[in-house]
């Protein structure tokens, strides 16, 4: 008999793109949510058993679609138990609100991102709360120091096998929505981008910088694909295109299709992602300004 764990819970928001009139491609949506059920799955597996997932090995999950809110589209996952260690994993899933199943789950994400300190915050905070458990039952400190790095260890092994399920949970991004914000009931919130899906899509191959703010000297502006022909700001004479995920683009009048009217020099707040070390897309996300004398 299967019984549901209602709390903590694990929230998937999309944002921006079709979310805006609270949809999502179908296609796009159901790819994402086998590859959440895949991670979160393994993530249960292996906070219970403290091994890696056998092939095949899956804990239920159920999905459940919050009623409509304006501008976003809101799943909540909830973890059911088909196991005959019921307690067990009802406590792997709740202790410290479920932010055990979110940290590993985040480190997976963050890994294959390419945002490997965030990814390493999310691996210490696991191996932290572990220590903790330990201590709570009179671990020795030895004991307590051996089974850290032993958990560390199987921590990173699990990340480094989550790579395919990683690329199909961020299916819809880009695609159909601009971003996902994954959190529990408790816990802090992660945040997937436009420029971190398509690192994760590029399999490692890619890295996505912080954001940072930079000068583009503007030539043209798309209006179907929101897209910015500007001067290759590390290339003299050539040209590429940025892809502006600002709200701002949306709104009349634009500031992104006004600069390249007058050929302007912008400021914007943007991530850069660059393929084996060549600058190979932008990301716009917020407008600064006109460059003065622009």
């Amino acid at each position: 008999m299967g019984i549901a764990v209602t709390h903590p819970y694990l929230v998937l928001k999309f944002d921006g793109g079709d979310a805006d009139r609270h949809a999502v491609d179908m296609r796009a949506l159901a790819r994402s949510m086998l590859g959440f059920d895949r991670i979160l799955s393994d993530c249960v597996v292996l906070l219970v058993s403290r091994r890696l997932p056998k092939r095949g090995e899956r804990a239920p999950l159920i999905i459940q679609a919050q009623e409509p809110r304006r501008g976003s589209f809101e799943l909540l996952a909830f973890i059911q138990n088909h196991y005959d260690e019921l307690a067990l994993m009802a406590k792997a899933v709740s202790d410290a609100g479920g932010e055990n199943v979110w940290e590993l789950a985040s480190a997976v994400l963050e890994y294959f991102g390419r945002r490997k300190k965030e990814a390493d915050a999310h691996v210490e905070a696991l191996v932290q709360m572990n220590a903790a458990h330990l201590a709570a039952r009179d671990k020795s400190e030895e004991r307590i120091f051996a089974d850290q790095a032993a958990w560390r260890e199987l921590i990173k092994s699990f990340i480094s096998r989550e790579e395919r399920p990683a690329v199909d949970a961020v299916a819809a991004i880009g695609p159909s929505v601009r971003r996902l914000a994954f959190s529990s009931s408790t816990s802090g919130q992660t945040v997937v981008d436009e420029p971190m899906a398509e690192a994760i899509r590029s399999k490692g191959e890619m890295d996505v910088s912080d954001l940072q703010e930079i000068t583009l000297t503007t030539d043209g502006w798309i209006y179907h694909n929101r897209t910015l022909s500007v001067h290759h700001p590390e290339q003299p004479g050539r040209f590429m295109t940025a892809k502006v995920r600002d709200p701002l683009a949306d709104q009349e009048p634009n500031a992104y299709a006004d600069a390249a009217l007058r050929k302007a020099t912008i400021a914007v707040r943007a991530k850069l992602a660059r393929r084996a070390g060549a600058l190979e897309s932008i990301y716009i996300m917020d407008f600064v300004g006109v460059a003065e004398g622009a």
